[in-house]
């Protein structure tokens, strides 16, 4: 579980809780 250089946001503390892949949420956290 690695937290991508993104700012902690609640979408990607969403993201990283269900989503448990690296590479994914990354984009995700992203995109957010």
């Amino acid at each position: 579980m690695t937290v991508p250089t993104a700012p902690p946001t609640p979408a990607a503390a969403a993201a990283t809780g269900p989503v448990a892949t690296g590479p994914a949420a990354a984009p995700t956290g992203r995109a957010a």
